[in-house]
């Protein structure tokens, strides 16, 4: 798998006031679902400004990341597998019967958030965030609707050892065309975790959203996704393991989809470079052979 990304740029007045901007040279758009030939484009990822209050309170203001869903959150450089588990990205169409993953990404708007409020130097500590944005509308130039969506996430740290996070959000999606629009409240739910022990990083997952159509006044469904899995580093290497379980829809039969993923890479200690293969090995309900490999070369500079 090949990524890139074009242009990244942070620029600092005093130690306190920064601006971010990123963009991606190697997105995939499609217009019509399950269509493997996807065209290639450019595109923003972050654009932010950011203050620090203190080292209890931060306020970012722009497009970013809104604090939900580990899978997500983690970086695509410093993430062990190549692609996020399967319930925050779903599945693409190259990959089987395309399904939205519960992933809500980057969205407008402005959050106060601290990663660490510093209360011991070693032992516990606490975390939060709390956003209010555009809601889930992708990368479209003005909103889907007037509803604010709004985040709220917790973070319990026990020294580097071991992080547990709690997380959720409200919004209200509008689908459709004119006339004929449709909204939907969404509520998610997130309980996450990492531990690491020397090399050893272990890392888990449960997303639950429950959908209730407004307009359409139909049944409300739940989406319910998970994943666990360990890392450890030695002499370069880095084997992994993942197993994820994703299901879409509780009212559909046959839509859930389960995935192991066995990973090796390798990094270079003379040189940011870093290579991996992923072998995904993927269970359908509606039986769709989704088994795979993927490949990925990391040059960071």
């Amino acid at each position: 798998e090949f990524r890139r990304v074009l242009f990244r740029s942070k620029a600092s007045y005093g130690s306190d006031l920064f601006a971010y901007v990123s963009m991606d040279g190697a997105l995939t758009r499609s217009t019509e679902p399950n269509d493997p030939n996807a065209e290639l484009a450019v595109g923003l990822r972050d654009a932010y400004m950011a203050f620090e209050l203190s080292p209890m309170a931060s306020i970012r203001l722009g497009r970013f990341k809104a604090p939900y869903d580990l899978g997500d959150l983690e970086s695509t450089g410093s993430r062990v597998f190549i692609d996020s588990p399967v319930e925050s990205r779903g599945v693409v169409a190259t990959q089987g019967i395309q399904v939205e993953g519960m992933s809500v990404d980057r969205q407008l708007g402005l959050m106060i958030h601290s990663d660490r409020l510093g209360l011991t130097k070693d032992g516990f500590d606490l975390g939060y965030a709390l956003a209010i944005t555009n809601g889930k509308t992708g990368d479209r130039v003005l909103n889907d609707n007037d509803h604010f969506a709004g985040f709220a996430r917790l973070m319990f740290h026990f020294g580097d050892l071991l992080t547990l996070n709690g997380g959720g959000f409200i919004d209200t999606r509008t689908t459709g065309q004119l006339p004929n629009l449709l909204n939907d409240q969404v509520i998610g739910v997130e309980g996450s975790l990492i531990f690491k022990i020397e090399n050893l990083r272990v890392e888990g997952q449960f997303l639950f959203q429950r959908t209730t159509p407004e307009t359409a006044q139909t049944a409300a469904y739940n989406a319910i996704g998970w994943h666990a899995g360990w890392s450890y580093r030695i002499w370069g290497f880095e084997p992994a393991y993942r197993f994820a379980y994703y299901e879409p829809n509780d009212l559909v039969e046959q839509d859930v989809v389960m995935e192991h993923t066995l990973a090796l890479s390798y990094f270079f200690e003379k040189f940011p470079l870093r290579l991996s293969v992923n072998g995904t090995f993927a269970s359908e309900q509606r039986k769709v052979d989704n088994n795979r490999l993927a490949f990925l070369g990391q040059f960071s500079f």
